[in-house]
């Protein structure tokens, strides 16, 4: 794979590093406050261009780049799939329609979603993959407190087994309509060679 993370938070601080403890939460969620949707999709659709030449592409994220991957399914020209995680403003955009398949991943005890409209919304909408887990916001990320490695592993395997299986037959399909391709110009440069050689034999084709 190619992997490519764009700098979303330069929008209001650039080379922002922060870590997990309190008051580095309490921060980034302040700086995520400042954050503009419509940059985030600004941002995403120019790292999606600048690996364009790799193929089929995917997007996963976390938190609020979990609702950022949800949003960009729908709005986006281009992805092949995507994964959010744990995005608490996914139920803000629920009624988008995402445009590639989409896998789900939420937290049974995440203080921070609302879980029982999660699954209200969820049965309103049987065309998406989601899973619920018995574990709380953050759980895929090892360097928090809310950390649980079974449900990290388990939503890891889907994913990563959801992604090869789609992303295979979309690379195969598209090998398949570019023989095609190749084969209509084939055909159609030996057709013109044909005609060609029948005038200059005296066949007396006349162009019209």
């Amino acid at each position: 794979y190619v992997a490519i993370a764009p700098a979303l938070f330069d929008r209001v601080e650039r080379g922002l590093d922060i870590g997990y403890s309190p008051p580095e939460i309490e921060r980034g969620r302040a700086l995520m406050q400042k954050m503009s949707m419509d940059n985030a999709l600004f941002d995403v659709a120019a790292a999606m261009k600048a690996i364009a030449s790799v193929g089929s592409i995917g997007i996963v994220g976390y938190c609020w780049g979990g609702t950022v991957a949800w949003v960009s399914a729908a709005k986006l020209e281009g992805l092949a799939c995507s994964a959010p995680y744990y995005g608490g403003g996914v139920l803000a955009h629920k009624d988008l329609k995402p445009r590639c398949p989409v896998m789900l991943h939420f937290g049974e005890a995440d203080h921070a979603i609302p879980i029982g409209e999660v699954r209200t919304w969820l049965a309103a909408r049987p065309e998406l993959a989601a899973h619920i887990y018995a574990a709380g916001h953050g759980f895929n990320c090892d360097q928090r407190g809310s950390y649980h490695a079974e449900s990290a592993k388990l939503a890891r395997e889907r994913y990563q087994n959801g992604v090869d299986d789609f992303l295979t037959v979309l690379d195969a399909e598209r090998t398949m309509l570019l023989a095609q391709s190749e084969l209509a110009f084939s055909q159609t440069v030996t057709a013109t060679s044909l005609v060609a050689i029948y005038k200059a034999l005296g066949g007396g084709w006349q162009g019209r």
